[in-house]
């Protein structure tokens, strides 16, 4: 059999996570960077960079009928703002262009190009990225969402400080001109 009908004069109940703000925005992120780099005689490079992101109008879920906490309360249902619409209507997931999240990171390289078999790469990032909302998978995830800055700004969930990498390659003077020989040891060192 085809599936109920809509009843329009059924009034709004239970919690829903498919309404949008009517003001919603494409978001959008900014990237930047400089880089400063100084060849050390002919075989080894040291790079200093700086790297930055800046997302804006990231789509976040907020609860428009979230109550208020309220001092006295025994039950918070009654401080929702459509409350007195329908009693029922709980959670109403909204999304909004109201996220945003920024990264900045101090980058330090130092290399040695390929020469006498061996040549390594090393490299150390020192970032920080903050967001007002990691985890955003559809559900509501504020606490508050009357004071969302104040209450849920901070490092991001991803947020890695510090990142060491370091390779090596260091190819086998043994055989190397014979069908048998071009042996090389590399290794890869990283710490976060």
């Amino acid at each position: 059999p085809p599936p109920p009908g809509v009843d329009p004069t059924r009034p709004a109940s239970g919690t829903t996570r498919s309404i949008f703000d009517p003001d919603f925005r494409d978001g959008y992120a900014h990237n930047f960077n400089l880089n400063i780099q100084r060849q050390l005689g002919s075989l080894y490079l040291a790079e200093v960079a700086y790297v930055g992101s800046a997302g804006r109008q990231m789509m976040a879920k907020v609860d428009p009928n979230q109550a208020p906490p309220v001092v006295g309360v025994t039950n918070s249902n009654i401080n929702r703002p459509y409350f007195g619409i329908n009693p029922a209507l709980t959670t109403l997931g909204q999304a909004k262009s109201i996220g945003h999240v920024d990264y900045n990171a101090l980058l330090l390289k130092f290399q040695r190009r390929f020469a006498n078999n061996f040549s390594f790469l090393n490299s150390y990032t020192w970032g920080k990225a903050i967001d007002i909302n990691s985890d955003n998978d559809g559900t509501v995830s504020f606490i508050n969402v009357y004071d969302i800055e104040r209450m849920h700004r901070g490092p991001a969930d991803y947020d890695v400080t510090h990142t060491f990498s370091s390779s090596t390659i260091y190819e086998v003077p043994w055989a190397r001109n014979q069908w048998y020989g071009g042996w090389q040891l590399n290794g890869i060192v990283y710490l976060r």
